[in-house]
């Protein structure tokens, strides 16, 4: 359902699965393939802000993506968020299994950002069966989102 929701949208769509209170954030978890847009950094720069949450930008490296490449996109990311006022954390990771390191990773954190991406495995992985999976091993809450620019890949 979400993923034909996401699809077939012609506006900004925020899906939200809530383990506790998005006020009693501490810690959000925003895991990147490529640079986040402005709409995806002014909304964490909000989030950040109005809760006082640390953000965490994560990458994984794996089959499809360097280490060197993920340490240029964290940095990128970090300083962009900076602009808005929001100091970021990064987490540089290597695995095999994307959705199950993003479930490891979410333990520590309160929300995991995700969103539709032009990216290697998160645009396989956030559409379609492993959205659930992705979903089912998250230990934090999941914000969804998908901007009114973006179009999602057909599954």
């Amino acid at each position: 359902m979400v993923d034909k929701l996401l699809r077939k949208a012609n506006c900004d769509v925020i899906v939200f699965s809530a383990d506790g209170d998005p006020i009693d954030t501490d810690s959000i978890l925003v895991p990147v393939v490529i640079p986040p847009d402005e709409n995806r950094l002014q909304m964490l720069a909000i989030m950040s802000q109005r809760t006082e949450a640390a953000v965490t930008f994560a990458y994984i490296a794996g089959d499809d993506g360097s280490e060197e490449e993920g340490r240029e996109l964290l940095d990128q990311s970090v300083d962009r968020l900076a602009e808005y006022g929001v100091q970021a954390e990064t987490e540089l990771v290597s695995s095999t299994n994307p959705v199950q390191k993003l479930g490891e990773l979410s333990e520590n954190h309160d929300i995991m950002v995700i969103g539709t991406s032009r990216g290697w495995w998160l645009r396989k992985s956030l559409f379609g069966r492993k959205t659930d999976k992705i979903a089912r091993e998250a230990q934090s809450s999941i914000l969804m989102h998908k901007w009114q620019g973006e179009v999602p890949p057909d599954s």
